[in-house]
């Protein structure tokens, strides 16, 4: 079932916002040094499988921002969260040219319990798209590329910044910087027209007035 939601969330930190932004692209990493090894020793298996030199991933969420991705993620003063235009974003990801040795797969990550998998055994090109359980309020899309010739440490891939909605800041960056960051992120060539807030998710204004507006006790 596709999902309805028609954005992605990119949780990331400032220098890799100003890469994006200065240079029209987004790379994708090797994933051996994620902190989840569960996560990076499935994607090594794959990799033996198919014998590719690289494997490259990035990731996104498919859900409204929560809090357990900002500090997971994100979690300090430089932290962001790009919005992309999910259909923008993904066709400029589909429009990239593979050499023949090479394949690219978006594709959501589903997360079986243990026992389930035991169960179900899966197959080999399934390994990248497969967490465990207990990180299924991610709900992550991700991007695979795989190359059987060339060792790569990355892959930028150009995209158009007009798939970009907004940059939510760290809900940590004081008033005092907001500004700032504003000018710096809008200055940017072609820049201009995106939309820079910081995220209201641990001090919202509307939802503490809702206990200030309270109806009269009985």
């Amino acid at each position: 079932m596709m999902s309805k939601q028609k954005f992605l969330l990119r949780y990331t930190n400032l220098a890799s916002l100003f890469e994006i932004l200065l240079n029209k692209r987004i790379c994708l990493l090797d994933p051996d040094k994620w902190e989840d090894r569960n996560d990076s020793y499935y994607i090594q298996v794959y990799k033996g499988e198919y014998s590719f030199e690289s494997v490259l991933a990035i990731c996104f969420a498919e859900t409204n921002e929560t809090f357990h991705h900002w500090k997971v993620f994100s979690g300090n003063i430089s932290g962001v969260c790009i919005e992309f235009d999910k259909g923008k974003l993904l066709n400029d990801f589909k429009n990239v040219s593979i050499p023949k040795d090479a394949k690219m797969i978006i594709r959501k990550v589903k997360y079986p319990k243990i026992n389930h998998l035991k169960a179900n055994p899966p197959k080999a090109w399934q390994l990248p798209f497969i967490k465990r359980h207990p990180y299924r309020d991610e709900k992550e899309l991700r991007v695979i590329y795989s190359d059987k010739v060339n060792k790569m440490a990355s892959n930028p891939i150009s995209i158009n910044l007009s798939c970009i909605n907004q940059v939510l800041l760290s809900p940590l960056v004081p008033d005092a910087l907001m500004d700032s960051l504003k000018i710096v992120i809008n200055g940017i060539k072609n820049c201009d027209n995106i939309r820079v807030i910081r995220s209201t998710l641990i001090d919202n204004e509307k939802w503490k007035n809702i206990a200030t507006d309270l109806q009269p006790s009985n």
